[in-house]
């Protein structure tokens, strides 16, 4: 219910701005509306302080509850995360990617110090993190069958990496991985298109940085040209031979003339 609510006002609130053609949030309807979602967000998330003072933005725990015992892989604060640094000073949990059928409403709310206080985040961070909470699940060693996270992560990756801030993790991960269901973005894993928008997005974000690890460019260059000639290949499999005369047909064109006769 709370998560067709906050769709919902999104979607009023960008009807609101495309109609009076202003993106002023402070008043009128629009703010009332902005006022609701606000409240929605702090009701549903808290800032999470670990014993050595690292914050992480998560789900409360009465909606903690609805996702499934896996939920939480990694402890805000637990040996295995590195130390926050100035940009990384509040972290955001993988308990959000719940959210992400409102990723507009979220990324609105998140990003602006006015709305989200002590939860705020600089746009490229969230999409960095978001990205790399992604690219963890794409991992091929997580099921979409047994992990709810991958879904969203395969749905989402994309977004947030073209979007994203280059990081440390983010490229270790794009070194790792390769070719999978994951760059399908959920559709179906023979959707050569949305392979293809993949990796040349992936290509495209690596081509931006200012120095491109050129080893992690090559390989994903590798990756398109492979699938390409895949396609390429399977295109010349399926293409029916229309140039030749099927035997049949040739025999009732044989008996037409003879019967003429």
């Amino acid at each position: 219910m709370t998560y067709l609510v906050l769709k919902r006002l999104q979607f009023s609130i960008d009807q609101i701005s495309k109609i009076s053609g202003s993106k002023d949030e402070r008043h009128g309807f629009k703010k009332q509306l902005i006022d609701i979602s606000n409240q929605i967000y702090h009701q549903i998330l808290e800032v999470e302080v670990s014993e050595g003072g690292r914050k992480t933005i998560t789900l409360r725990k009465p909606f903690l509850a609805a996702l499934p015992l896996s939920s939480v892989r990694v402890e805000p604060g637990s040996p295995s995360s590195p130390p926050p640094s100035k940009s990384d000073a509040i972290r955001i949990s993988e308990t959000l990617l719940a959210l992400h059928g409102v990723r507009a409403s979220l990324l609105s709310f998140l990003t602006k110090p006015e709305r989200a206080g002590e939860m705020h985040i600089a746009v490229g961070i969230y999409h960095s993190q978001f990205a790399e909470l992604c690219l963890d699940y794409c991992d091929p060693s997580f099921s979409i069958t047994n992990d709810w996270k991958t879904v969203p992560a395969h749905t989402e990756w994309r977004y947030h990496l073209v979007r994203a801030t280059p990081s440390t993790k983010i490229l270790t991960k794009l070194r790792s991985l390769s070719h999978g269901p994951w760059l399908s973005e959920g559709f179906s894993a023979r959707n050569s298109t949305a392979k293809v928008r993949s990796l040349k997005a992936i290509i495209n974000w690596l081509g931006d940085m200012p120095q491109s690890p050129p080893d992690i460019h090559q390989h994903w260059q590798e990756e398109l040209a492979i699938f390409e000639r895949f396609q390429r290949m399977n295109v010349k499999r399926v293409q029916p031979e229309q140039h030749l005369v099927p035997r049949n047909q040739g025999l009732s064109l044989m008996q037409a003339l003879s019967s003429m006769n």
